[in-house]
């Protein structure tokens, strides 16, 4: 049993010299631009939720039925996702790669 552990150690331990040890530059970048779309994620997710919460309490306020606050909801939420991808650098790069249909609307 400690053999087979030992071995087991071992083979964590050593560096590949295979194609699956990448550059530490790449791995920089990529890593940098991981940061910034996850920043978009993080801000998107917190403007549903504030999205939500308002569309909850506007419903009921204003008497509105929650079955079409639900389904208005959607709507509301795409609309706000699109209404953040402009002011995300890296987004806008990424549209603009898609085509003239969709960069069309010049951010």
């Amino acid at each position: 049993m400690p053999l087979i552990w030992f071995s087991r150690c071992a083979t964590r331990l050593i560096r590949s010299a295979g194609g699956s040890s990448a550059p530490h530059a790449a791995m920089g970048f990529a890593d940098a631009k991981m940061k910034r779309m996850r920043q978009f994620l993080t801000t998107l997710v917190v403007v549903w939720t504030a999205a939500s919460i308002a569309t909850f309490i506007y419903s009921q306020q204003q008497n509105i039925p929650s079955w079409i606050a639900i389904a208005v909801l959607p709507a509301f939420l795409i609309e706000a996702g699109f209404y953040l991808m402009p002011g995300f650098e890296d987004v806008r790069r990424s549209l603009t790669g898609w085509g003239p249909s969709l960069s069309a609307p010049r951010f």
